[in-house]
């Protein structure tokens, strides 16, 4: 096979060309998408968001509009898809980025690879073929090179500014439940002397459907409800974890798979649809709790004041409560969780 018969198999030396111009078009298009994407996300703060603060201060003082309430998690999950469509952007042009400069210089070379080279006849004439064939092979090299480092140094600087914000909020300073109980911010409090729960707070419990289909008995108390009479002993060791516990937020493994099957997939606070029972809480809290065997755990917290709360799994009741040391520098909180998370 003649070199013209392999020219023409593998194309025309023109539509190598197109594809070469092309791929860099659309590599320095990538480039300069990614860097202005990196501009913007590093102007934007999902952390500290002045509209649903404003929200949530209005939400502080009508806590029953429920409207308010729904409009506060709408916009915190258009922020939180905003911010993570655009790492995925970060992502996919990195990738796309590294397939047209790879393409691009793949072209070049295969023009440069098929030129013709006409014999030197004259002995005295300098054939700097060469030169130029390792000039142009340097060019395309250091010029991709450059254009996909820059690219992938603002896609890393993207992806690493929410984390840099975390760091900046926290100040680089480090809280442990250890230090608060050696410093003394840590204060159980016995629940069997404290009355200052009042008549609204009352723990009640609503009759509903079980999923087996046995109705529960409506244990609801009337008047004052009385604290825990015993004191907070010593704990004993805890039990070994099993699925029927709920350690942290999605439960076991954290991978949201609950091992029962007649669990409800739907309820309503309001109606009290599949509600076994209602417990008021001192403090706001907006959190995932904690179950572990008998004993449901939960936080409550404002501005001024973090408290832990253990209540009994079956009957709502508040076992014990403790407070915890708020630390030198309050956090800046989303809205959707406030305090207490």
């Amino acid at each position: 096979m003649t070199d013209d018969n392999k020219n023409r198999k593998w194309g025309s030396d023109q539509l190598w060309k197109r594809i070469a111009v092309i791929s860099g078009t659309f590599a320095l298009l990538i480039c300069v998408l990614l860097i202005a994407n990196y501009l913007q996300t590093s102007k934007a703060d999902p952390v500290n968001m002045v509209v649903m603060d404003n929200m949530v201060e209005r939400l502080k003082s009508t806590p029953e509009d429920t409207a308010l309430r729904e409009e506060i998690r709408m916009l915190d999950l258009l922020y939180r898809k905003a911010y993570f469509t655009s790492l995925w952007q970060i992502r996919m042009g990195g990738y796309l980025l590294l397939g047209f400069v790879a393409l691009m210089v793949l072209s070049l070379q295969i023009i440069e690879y098929r030129k013709k080279i006409d014999p030197v006849i004259d002995p005295e004439s300098v054939d700097d073929t060469m030169i130029q064939s390792y000039r142009a092979r340097r060019g395309i090299v250091f010029g991709g090179g450059a254009i996909l480092a820059t690219a992938i140094v603002f896609a890393f600087l993207s992806s690493n500014n929410l984390k840099n914000q975390f760091n900046e909020l926290g100040n680089g300073q480090e809280y442990s439940i250890e230090s608060d109980v050696s410093s003394g911010d840590i204060v159980v409090n016995d629940l069997s002397t404290d009355a200052s729960i009042s008549e609204g707070d009352v723990n009640e419990t609503i009759s509903v459907e079980s999923p087996e289909g046995d109705t529960l008995t409506d244990s609801a108390q009337e008047g004052t409800t009385e604290a825990a009479t015993s004191t907070v002993e010593e704990a004993p060791p805890p039990p070994a974890a099993s699925k029927d516990n709920f350690p942290y937020f999605r439960g076991p493994a954290g991978i949201g798979v609950v091992s029962k099957s007649n669990t409800p997939t739907d309820w309503d606070g309001a109606s009290g649809k599949n509600v076994i029972w209602k417990t008021a809480i001192p403090l706001p809290g907006q959190n995932s709790p904690v179950i572990w065997g008998e004993k449901l755990f939960f936080t409550g917290a404002n501005e001024s004041k973090q408290e832990v709360y253990c209540l009994n799994r079956e009957t709502g009741e508040i076992i014990w409560t403790t407070s915890v040391g708020t630390g030198a520098k309050k956090p800046a909180v989303s809205g959707d969780t406030g305090y207490a998370a």
